[in-house]
């Protein structure tokens, strides 16, 4: 007698839990979310104090980077300030991969954190 295998026997799922998931919100953006947004980008500067604030979870490089560029003796970041627009992945990171990276986590291209942090140096700048 032959026997037929109707089910899967393997022990290893075939697909990761959060798989049907991240598909389910790759359908959801790709109907609900618009082509670009409007963001707004903000600084402020109290005697030599820099602050950039942007709608966004900035990863610690984009901060340092903010801080290491800023004309000001001492600058800070505020994230998810007037918006919250999820993840800030760097570059790096989006090569990395991660949570953080994946698309419908994070809604941006991925050299935003550059055109973000240049756009608040600028301000920084003029505010110097």
């Amino acid at each position: 007698m032959n026997s037929i295998l109707l089910y899967n026997q393997n022990p290893d799922p075939l697909f990761h839990p959060l798989e049907k998931t991240y598909a389910r919100r790759i359908f959801q953006m790709e109907s609900e979310y618009p082509d670009s947004v409007q963001i707004i980008l903000q600084s402020f500067a109290i005697n030599d104090i820099g602050i950039a604030a942007l709608p966004f979870e900035a990863f610690t490089q984009i901060g340092l980077d903010i801080k290491s560029k800023s004309p000001f003796q001492n600058t800070f970041t505020i994230e998810l300030a007037n918006g919250s627009n999820g993840y800030l992945p760097t570059p790096a990171q989006h090569n990395l991969g991660g949570y953080e990276s994946w698309l419908t986590t994070n809604k941006v291209q991925k050299d935003a954190s550059d055109k973000i942090t240049d756009q608040l140096i600028k301000h920084l700048q003029q505010l110097k």
